[in-house]
């Protein structure tokens, strides 16, 4: 029995593992990976640009996973496929530049207490350029590391 209480306690407020079912962060994430999300962090630090998380997706409060592109009060926008943050572009390694050429979007104000998160695999991601910002409280934790395949394992970036 304490172990059982130990594991809900770690799964809820420490270390979570996740599947990964959706080809929207592939470049990053695969479907069939799997995933360890830090709970502690939102308690500790603030989110950053380059942050992958896991929130509830506003329209159906399904469990999501997507990268902070825009914190409170940034003008995000995305000019031919490149992502652009207070005018300036952002280098994103992680995107496969053919697929979103010719993407245009925004610009868009970042409210107040809330992120812009987008997919990795533009072409395949519903996100913020669908319902906009995402309130900050909605994020549950930050995606730290693939454990499964072994092969596959390491820091997410």
């Amino acid at each position: 029995m304490v172990a059982l209480v130990a594991i809900v306690v770690m799964r809820t407020f420490v270390l979570e593992p996740l599947g990964i079912r959706s080809s929207s962060m592939v470049g990053t994430l695969r479907p069939g990976e799997h995933v360890l999300v830090d709970k502690v962090t939102p308690h500790l630090r603030s989110w950053h640009r380059g942050d992958v998380v896991l929130f509830r997706a506003p329209k159906n409060s399904q469990l999501t996973i997507k990268r902070v592109v825009g914190l409170a009060g940034d003008s995000v926008e995305i000019r031919d496929g490149v992502l652009h943050v207070n005018g300036d572009p952002v280098p994103e390694p992680y995107v496969r530049p053919g697929a979103i050429d010719g993407v245009y979007y925004g610009p868009t104000r970042v409210g107040i207490g809330e992120v812009f998160l987008l997919g990795d695999n533009r072409p395949n991601s519903l996100d913020s350029r669908q319902y906009g910002g995402v309130p900050v409280s909605s994020i549950s934790g930050r995606v730290r590391w693939v454990v499964w395949p072994l092969d596959e394992s390491g820091a997410v970036r």
